[in-house]
């Protein structure tokens, strides 16, 4: 028995030392991309729909065989077609393009919990800087429409989950399963312009903050990473 006990901490101890070979110093590319599109017929033969993705780039470096850190790039856009009752003439007015587009750069950290020599899963904490333009028609709750264009800087820290598997000493595919963004403070410039023969409008620029301890779950996003050093 004590042979037997001796024989399993070395085999124990041996695999940590080859696990400990595969990650500690390794360098990666990573890419994570989301696209969604959905299109509905209303009643009176048109149709409206929306579009749009999600892509982000991360760097990285495993410090040791548990834990990760990098940096993330990401992108964005989306766009709809819609229509508008703007005036009383019953005619709706079509609204097609793109009416948003994003732009971000982030400092993450990963924790990670390796089931055997393929499969693992990983958390961490990340902190984002983020810029976005968006346009979209506004009512502000009366008769009016306005021409609203806004840009967006957004401050937050997040938390992310997921899971990945190994293909070869140089791919892995991964998958996002959750995220959560517990803290965030944006500040927004508003210009709003009137639709109607008035020629009227106004500015707003507003600080926001927010605080929400809830996780978004499912969240699926799928991606690959390339390790470029041994």
């Amino acid at each position: 028995m004590k042979k037997i006990f001796i024989l399993t901490c070395i085999s124990i101890f041996g695999v940590s030392g080859i696990l400990k070979a595969q990650f500690t110093g390794k360098q990666y590319i990573g890419g994570e991309a989301a696209v969604n599109f959905n299109n509905s017929d209303l009643n009176n033969d048109r149709s409206v729909n929306n579009y749009g993705y999600n892509f982000d780039i991360s760097l990285g470096k495993f410090q040791s065989e548990t834990r990760a850190t990098g940096w993330n790039l990401s992108t964005s856009l989306s766009g709809a077609k819609n229509f508008y009752q703007l005036d009383d003439t019953g005619i709706p007015i079509e609204r097609k393009g793109i009416n948003r587009v994003g732009v971000g750069v982030g400092r993450f950290w990963q924790f990670y919990k390796h089931f055997n020599n393929n499969v693992g899963i990983f958390a961490g904490p990340g902190v984002n800087l983020g810029f976005s333009a968006s346009k979209e028609l506004d009512n502000q709750g009366g008769t009016f429409f306005y021409d609203v264009k806004r840009n967006q800087i957004n401050l937050s820290l997040g938390l992310a989950a997921g899971v990945y598997y190994k293909f070869s000493d140089k791919w892995w595919a991964t998958a996002s399963l959750a995220f959560a963004n517990p803290i965030s403070v944006e500040y927004v410039f508003a210009k709003y312009k009137a639709l109607s023969n008035i020629d009227a409008g106004f500015k707003r620029n507003e600080l926001k903050y927010q605080f929400n301890p809830g996780i978004n779950l499912p969240s699926v996003g799928l991606g690959v990473r390339y390790f470029y050093n041994r």
